[in-house]
């Protein structure tokens, strides 16, 4: 397997269960919103308010480039990544979506708020579930769903090997 690449609305367990997964695997991880930060100085937060989406957008396509030469990585994706690269995401590595409902996703981004520029400014509920609703068909492009409901990371690390591990029987028996 080249790389397997984690996407999914913010919320969804992408970084944590990308690292925990990475070092059950014995592969390498790269947070592709963490890389940006620290090639750019700036939270991702600070770059939406400083230069707006629009520049954030440039810098997740020159990070999914960056990406592309990877291999033996768990790569985890912002949640805005698969709008523009998911076509080349699935060609990165076997794409598994991380899907939870958007009651789930609230309660997990209420502990970081100022972390999630697109919820900022209104009634974040709200912003969730269009959100959601708009980038849902994007994600179900993924090779793999996964729903990660209120599992434990570890319970979650355990069905993504057996997922990966299936889907490698599947590929490698044609």
């Amino acid at each position: 397997m080249k790389n397997i690449v984690l996407v999914g609305f913010m919320g969804t367990g992408k970084s944590v269960v990308g690292r925990n997964l990475a070092k059950a695997m014995n592969l390498c991880h790269l947070d592709t919103d963490a890389e940006i930060e620290m090639q750019v100085g700036q939270s991702v937060a600070e770059i939406f308010s400083r230069d707006g989406e629009a520049y954030f957008r440039t810098l997740e396509a020159q990070m999914v480039d960056r990406v592309a030469c990877l291999s033996a990585y768990v790569i985890s994706t912002g949640g805005g990544m698969p709008l523009c690269h998911m076509e080349r995401l699935r060609e990165i590595g076997l794409c598994i979506a991380l899907m939870a409902l958007p009651e789930t996703v609230i309660q997990r981004t209420r502990k970081r708020p100022k972390a999630r520029p697109l919820l900022e400014g209104g009634d974040a509920p709200a912003t969730i579930r269009r959100l959601m609703a708009e980038r849902e068909p994007y994600y179900r492009r993924a090779h793999i769903l996964l729903e990660t409901g209120d599992q434990a990371v570890g319970e979650i690390v355990r069905r993504i090997q057996e997922e990966v591990s299936a889907f490698e029987a599947e590929t490698y028996s044609r």
